[in-house]
């Protein structure tokens, strides 16, 4: 089924992401801007190291890897481990960059479990360091408006040749019961967003995405997809921190276009240097999709499945999306209409 993006057709119940689906492109990434190299050690506090590394070795996995995510998961006044005794998992309701999405229940209550498969397309190994990359940005949040990080699931095959299917790696969140935004507005729903809900949603992703800035943490892929929604009032949870780094100084240089391409600032089409800036065009996007219950840049969609008719459009012809008609705006707020379109 064709979305109204044109660029991604999966039905998501709750997306963390896909950077192998057609709505989200991505390159191989070599490292975490940031972040001081791990020591090269064996003594976390992860009661089952050896079994880590034996399989990590078997598996061709960078030690190094690894060794940060058992440090980071098992270390701390905030234990991020989670065992399989704790957790339970069901059936899986979509499928991600990393394998697949189920429903679990962890410790009475339902949530959602990121799992890494085995045959991810990237390869086990630089999947792993794709899980360590989100782990490394998810770990330090915590926010109201940010969707909630649970902990890691981790099992691993006896040292010396347990059975492959012993194998766990995933990553646990909340349930956010809502769906996400873009089925909100565009699957037949939109009508039932109020104007209120749409400030009050609008409000919540900025206050969520300032918090994330005020860490030096650039999102990179803040889409309509990855705004999730909860509970009976639709409280919003940003989500999907697979893309987002930490940052020193005044740039961030990537060695990877990513992102989703119709919220991608002109500087991350094309590959240029980022700082937040880019996750603020993003939010400009998506201010204006709740403002107009329209897709963005709907007719470039339509004219192929990648970013290149929206970088010859923006980068090129700098091209900008319209000002919304005055008309969609409430009475109590028709001074806002002629200064948007200003501006």
């Amino acid at each position: 089924m064709q979305g109204p993006s044109g660029w991604d057709d999966t039905p998501h119940f709750q997306n963390f992401g896909d950077p192998y689906s057609p709505g989200n492109v991505q390159m191989p990434y070599n490292g975490y801007a940031g972040e001081a190299p791990a020591p090269q050690r064996l003594n976390t506090n992860y009661p089952f190291e050896n079994d880590a590394f034996d399989w990590a070795q078997r598996n061709s996995i960078a030690p190094n890897d690894l060794l940060q995510i058992l440090t980071k998961v098992s270390e701390g006044n905030h234990r991020l481990e989670i065992s399989p005794a704790q957790i339970n998992i069901g059936p899986m309701i979509d499928k991600g960059s990393f394998g697949s999405i189920c429903l679990a229940d962890y410790k009475g209550k339902a949530v959602v479990i990121k799992r890494v498969s085995k045959d991810t397309p990237g390869g086990l190994p630089q999947t792993v360091r794709n899980v360590l990359l989100e782990l490394t940005a998810l770990a330090p949040l915590a926010h109201p408006h940010i969707v909630g990080f649970k902990g890691m699931l981790l099992r691993f095959p006896r040292a010396g040749g347990g059975s492959s299917s012993d194998f766990e790696l995933g990553l646990v969140f909340e349930l956010c019961d809502g769906g996400n935004l873009h089925a909100r507005m565009f699957a037949g729903s939109g009508h039932l967003l109020s104007y209120g809900d749409r400030l009050r949603i609008a409000r919540e992703i900025a206050e969520a995405m300032a918090y994330v800035h005020g860490l030096n943490i650039i999102h990179r892929d803040l889409s309509s997809r990855n705004i999730l929604l909860t509970g009976p009032g639709l409280s919003v949870r940003v989500s999907d921190f697979g893309l987002a780094r930490k940052y020193v100084g005044e740039w961030y240089q990537s060695s990877t276009i990513a992102g989703s391409p119709l919220y991608m600032a002109p500087e991350q089409l094309t590959g240029g240097l980022l700082n937040i800036k880019a996750d603020v065009w993003a939010l400009g996007v998506l201010l204006w999709e709740l403002l107009t219950l329209r897709p963005a840049w709907a007719d470039l969609a339509s004219l192929g499945a990648g970013p290149e008719p929206l970088v010859r459009a923006i980068v090129q012809d700098r091209r900008r999306l319209p000002a919304p008609e005055p008309a969609l705006f409430p009475p109590s707020a028709g001074g806002l209409a002629p200064q948007a379109e200003a501006a």
